[in-house]
Protein backbone atom coordinates (compact mmCIF):
# COMPACT_ATOMS: atom_id res chain seq x y z
CA UNK A 1 0.00 0.00 0.00
CA UNK A 2 1.35 3.45 -0.89
CA UNK A 3 2.04 5.43 2.10
CA UNK A 4 0.40 9.39 2.14
CA UNK A 5 3.50 11.57 1.77
CA UNK A 6 4.73 14.40 3.27
CA UNK A 7 4.91 17.96 1.53
CA UNK A 8 6.81 21.17 2.03
CA UNK A 9 7.58 24.10 0.32
CA UNK A 10 11.13 24.88 -0.16
CA UNK A 11 13.42 27.67 -1.72
CA UNK A 12 11.38 30.46 -3.31
CA UNK A 13 13.14 32.71 -5.97
CA UNK A 14 11.19 36.03 -7.44
CA UNK A 15 12.60 37.00 -10.64
CA UNK A 16 12.89 40.51 -11.45
CA UNK A 17 10.15 42.63 -13.55
CA UNK A 18 8.04 38.81 -13.58
CA UNK A 19 4.41 38.32 -12.78
CA UNK A 20 5.94 34.67 -11.65
CA UNK A 21 7.83 32.94 -8.98
CA UNK A 22 9.93 29.62 -9.10
CA UNK A 23 8.92 27.24 -6.16
CA UNK A 24 10.55 24.35 -5.03
CA UNK A 25 7.93 21.44 -3.90
CA UNK A 26 9.86 18.34 -2.03
CA UNK A 27 8.69 15.74 -0.36
CA UNK A 28 9.63 12.57 2.13
CA UNK A 29 9.93 9.28 -0.75
CA UNK A 30 7.64 6.61 -0.52
CA UNK A 31 9.24 3.05 0.20
CA UNK A 32 7.82 1.30 -1.00
CA UNK A 33 9.61 -1.40 -3.62
CA UNK A 34 7.34 -1.20 -7.01
CA UNK A 35 7.62 3.08 -6.96
CA UNK A 36 6.84 4.11 -10.23
CA UNK A 37 6.70 8.00 -9.57
CA UNK A 38 5.13 11.07 -7.94
CA UNK A 39 2.69 13.37 -9.55
CA UNK A 40 2.42 17.24 -8.11
CA UNK A 41 -1.03 18.21 -8.01
CA UNK A 42 -2.50 22.21 -7.71
CA UNK A 43 -5.31 24.74 -8.16
CA UNK A 44 -6.60 27.72 -6.46
CA UNK A 45 -9.75 26.06 -4.62
CA UNK A 46 -8.85 23.77 -1.82
CA UNK A 47 -9.28 20.32 -2.67
CA UNK A 48 -9.46 20.94 -6.12
CA UNK A 49 -6.36 20.57 -8.11
CA UNK A 50 -6.98 21.62 -11.82
CA UNK A 51 -3.28 21.14 -12.80
CA UNK A 52 -1.85 17.72 -12.95
CA UNK A 53 2.31 17.59 -13.14
CA UNK A 54 3.61 14.22 -13.45
CA UNK A 55 7.26 14.50 -12.18
CA UNK A 56 8.65 10.79 -12.46
CA UNK A 57 10.95 9.21 -9.78
CA UNK A 58 12.22 12.50 -8.24
CA UNK A 59 11.71 13.88 -4.92
CA UNK A 60 11.39 17.80 -5.66
CA UNK A 61 10.20 19.53 -8.52
CA UNK A 62 10.18 23.51 -9.16
CA UNK A 63 6.72 25.25 -10.21
CA UNK A 64 6.91 28.31 -12.09
CA UNK A 65 3.57 30.04 -10.51
CA UNK A 66 2.26 33.70 -10.96
CA UNK A 67 1.03 36.16 -8.38
CA UNK A 68 -2.31 33.91 -6.44
CA UNK A 69 -2.93 31.87 -3.94
CA UNK A 70 -2.39 27.99 -4.38
CA UNK A 71 -3.45 24.40 -2.81
CA UNK A 72 -0.70 21.58 -3.77
CA UNK A 73 -0.92 18.55 -2.91
CA UNK A 74 1.82 14.93 -4.07
CA UNK A 75 0.85 11.52 -4.53
CA UNK A 76 2.63 8.76 -5.80
CA UNK A 77 2.47 5.79 -8.04
CA UNK A 78 3.31 2.00 -8.08
CA UNK A 79 4.53 0.27 -11.10
CA UNK A 80 0.72 -1.53 -11.32
CA UNK A 81 -0.86 2.05 -11.57
CA UNK A 82 -2.22 2.16 -7.95
CA UNK A 83 -2.02 6.28 -6.40
CA UNK A 84 -1.52 6.94 -3.02
CA UNK A 85 -3.54 9.22 -1.29
CA UNK A 86 -2.51 12.96 -1.77
CA UNK A 87 -0.60 14.30 0.82
CA UNK A 88 -1.84 17.08 3.46
CA UNK A 89 -2.55 20.11 1.70
CA UNK A 90 -0.25 23.22 1.52
CA UNK A 91 -1.81 26.53 0.94
CA UNK A 92 0.75 28.63 -0.98
CA UNK A 93 -0.25 32.60 -1.51
CA UNK A 94 2.63 33.96 -4.47
CA UNK A 95 2.60 37.37 -3.83
CA UNK A 96 4.76 39.68 -6.31
CA UNK A 97 4.89 42.57 -4.49
CA UNK A 98 6.23 41.91 -1.07
CA UNK A 99 10.14 40.94 -0.59
CA UNK A 100 10.15 37.73 -0.67
CA UNK A 101 7.28 37.18 -2.85
CA UNK A 102 5.83 33.76 -1.26
CA UNK A 103 3.35 32.86 1.67
CA UNK A 104 2.95 29.38 3.23
CA UNK A 105 0.12 28.07 5.16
Amino acid sequence: MLKKLLLTIGMCVLPLAAHAADINVHWDPNTESDLSGYTIHYGTESGVYTTVVPVGNVLTHTLSLNAGTYYLVVSASDTSGNESDDSYEIKLTVKVSTPTGVVVE
